[in-house]
């Protein structure tokens, strides 16, 4: 059996060890949607060992690598403020209200973070990512299908949990059912 999406093309079954309650769109990391790839909330793993993190960085130190990386203006008060208190709702791709856009991609890749899905708060001349998930987030969040096997869901509930419009297939149809069209 194999997994395909709504045009009988087998999908890429993209994973990660936890989303942090919520996956992202294929789009959002990666420079081409894909329809089965698309965000949903998962309040599977919220409760698992990788839902959340914790890091402390210097103040002074964060500034610095947002003006030398991204040429942000540091004198600037709003710009430092948006810099040091970061409060999404949801997933983001970007820290809002700062100029030029900050990628959290990039921010987790150089500063080695779990996820790119995290808040900053000041704490004295520290500043505290505390963060959600642990992986890109995108397709299968790896510790919420273990919980949901654990709660007696199926494999398909899984697979239609965190693809969405798939089917599953033998693999030896998928000609015949590319022929008819």
């Amino acid at each position: 059996m194999v997994v395909v999406d709504a045009n009988i093309r087998l999908i890429h079954a993209t994973f990660h060890s936890n989303c942090g309650g919520e996956t992202m769109n294929a789009e959002d990391l990666w420079s081409k949607s894909e329809p089965y790839l698309v965000s949903t909330m998962d309040s599977f793993c919220v409760a698992s060992p990788h839902a959340t993190w914790r890091k402390s960085i210097g103040r002074a130190q964060w500034l610095e690598y947002l003006r030398k990386t991204y040429g942000v203006d540091i004198a600037d008060s709003n710009m430092v403020r948006a810099a040091v208190l970061f409060e999404p709702n949801c997933r983001e791709l970007y820290i809002s209200r700062l100029w030029p856009l900050v990628s959290l991609e990039k921010v987790r890749a150089d500063w080695k973070f779990n996820s790119a899905y995290f808040n900053i708060w000041p704490n004295g001349d520290q500043l505290v990512f505390e963060g959600r998930g642990f992986g890109h987030g995108v397709g299968l969040c790896q510790e919420g299908a273990m919980r949901m096997a654990d709660r007696g869901c199926s494999f398909t509930d899984i697979l239609h949990h965190y693809f969405a419009d798939v089917h599953l297939m033998d693999l030896g149809s998928i000609d015949f059912f590319r022929d008819t069209e």
